[in-house]
């Protein structure tokens, strides 16, 4: 068994220089976002302001990311889900192989992704599994069980399996990466 907290620390120093530039041109690349992978998971969704998770709009008929209804969508200021991220660039495939060598599990990585203005996340959830999550620019405001937390940015958190979690608020523009321990 590995030490979640040893993890999180080993997540937390390694550095992911990703911009919001980058992150528009990895959407860019339209052919990598299919409305669903195979298995059944959206490839991109954004956060209503009822906090579901919607991808309604957001595809062309071909069932691909149509990335103007995407850049409509954020800068109207939804928070976006943007699943499977790990090979998106060097950076990220070596924070993976990294993960995989302390953990042995099987992991899957997040974005959210945000210039906020409205619903911020997801309502209060839980996961059977631990996330760790790392802000990797802006500010991320959680609220983890009852106590608030401002995570800065190359910082993180972790999130114990069957904790009671969500984001509370988006103030400026935000890059968090989640970590799921599957």
């Amino acid at each position: 068994m590995f030490d979640v907290r040893k993890l999180q620390n080993k997540i937390e120093k390694f550095t992911l220089n990703i911009s919001e530039e980058d992150v528009f041109d990895f959407i860019r690349n339209e052919k990598r976002w299919p409305l669903n992978y195979n298995s059944g998971q959206k490839s991109i969704e954004y956060i209503d302001n009822f906090g579901r998770p919607i991808a309604l709009g957001l595809y062309t008929s071909e069932n691909y990311i149509n990335f103007d209804s995407f850049i409509k969508l954020y800068n109207k200021g939804f928070t976006f889900v943007i699943s499977s991220v790990f090979d998106l660039n060097k950076e990220l495939r070596d924070l993976h192989d990294k993960i995989i060598d302390v953990t042995g599990v099987k992991i899957n990585g997040n974005f959210y992704f945000s210039k906020g203005g409205q619903q911020p996340s997801f309502d209060s959830h839980k996961h059977p599994y631990s996330v760790i999550v790392k802000q990797i620019y802006g500010r991320g405001y959680w609220k983890v069980d009852k106590i608030y937390k401002e995570l800065q940015p190359g910082k993180t958190l972790c999130v114990p399996a069957e904790t009671y979690h969500q984001v509370y608020k988006v103030d400026t523009k935000k890059l968090s990466l989640t970590v799921n321990l599957q």
